[in-house]
Parts: structure tokens; sequence; C-alpha cells
């Protein structure tokens, strides 16, 4: 049976809503898929920043305590240099060490 022109013009503006509907979902779905990855971006960043900040800690912890150390024992070393070298005696290093 041969469709009115008013059937016709119906069954296009119905394919065109279901088309317009079809695109709406596809577009929020792709905006979720987005915003998802940026969100898990931001929370990798974060990580990671949170660990660079734990490592820098760590790092200048470390640090410091090799310097006192150094500090500690450099003065021990450079008289035993000096001992070695010559530049005082065992009597002088034996009073220094005292």
């Amino acid at each position: 049976m041969p469709k009115t022109p008013e059937q016709n013009q119906a069954e296009k503006i119905a394919k065109r809503g279901c088309l317009i509907f079809a695109g709406a979902v596809l577009a929020l779905f792709s905006i979720v898929a987005i915003v998802e990855s940026i969100s898990d971006g931001i929370k990798d960043s974060i990580k990671k920043g949170e660990i660079s900040a734990e490592v820098d800690r760590k790092n200048k912890i470390e640090q410091q305590s090799l310097t006192e150390a150094a500090k500690a024992v450099l003065p021990g070393i450079n008289r035993y240099a000096d001992l070695l070298e010559g530049k005082i005696s065992g009597a002088d290093h034996k009073k220094e060490a005292e």
C-alpha cells in the first residue's frame, strides 16, 4: 500500500528523532569517557607528585645525614692525612685526638 506524503513526512521526522537521540547518547558516553580519562590522568599526576615529593624528602634527609657524617669524620681524616704527609708527628696526632 503506498504511503501518503504525511506518512512519509512522519517517518522522516521519526528517523531524524532517533538519529538525534542516538547521537546525543553517543555524545554523552564520549563526554563521560573523556572526563574519566582526564580524571585518571589528574589522579596519576597527583600520585606521581606525592611519590616525587616523598623521594625528594628522603633524598634531602639522606643528604643531610651524609653531610653531618662527613662533618663529623672529616677532621679525623684531615688529621690522618696530615700524619701520613708528615705535617704532624704521631705524638702530635695523639695529643689532638685526646
